[in-house]
């Protein structure tokens, strides 16, 4: 399982924000990221790709890295990888207390305002 790194997070973050910026308009993987994987994760990551079904042409055993990563072919790859991976260590953390998407004190003034509006309508209602 690969552990969640913030390297590796900010990493994902600024190929993200270099793909948003522009067109994309070739694959590439970054040579900083490789270097967080083994061996083994980049055949899983390929394996993945071709959705189990790897072609019988790549001898994945007998290939060096830089060919394993020429097969995998660009970031989202790895990305979409490890999220999948992170997905599943985050299943096994306890869940932590509910926080409102609207704190306390902000839903108590819109209550307010709320009964306010609805009160001046009703005086104004002859």
């Amino acid at each position: 399982m690969i552990p969640i790194n913030q390297s590796l997070m900010k990493i994902f973050s600024l190929v993200l924000k270099e793909r948003a910026k522009t067109q994309t308009e070739f694959r590439s993987i970054s040579p900083e990221m490789v270097k967080f994987f083994s061996r083994k994760e980049l055949i899983e990551i390929i394996t993945q790709k071709f959705k189990g079904q790897v072609p019988k042409d790549y001898n994945l055993l007998e290939m060096e890295n830089q060919e394993l990563l020429a097969i995998i072919g660009d970031d989202f790859y790895i990305i979409s990888f490890v999220c999948g991976k992170w997905s599943l260590f985050m299943d096994t953390l306890p869940v932590a207390e509910v926080v409102p998407l609207i704190p306390e004190s902000v839903a108590r003034a819109s209550a307010k305002a709320h009964a306010n509006k609805n009160k001046n309508k009703e005086e104004s209602t002859p």
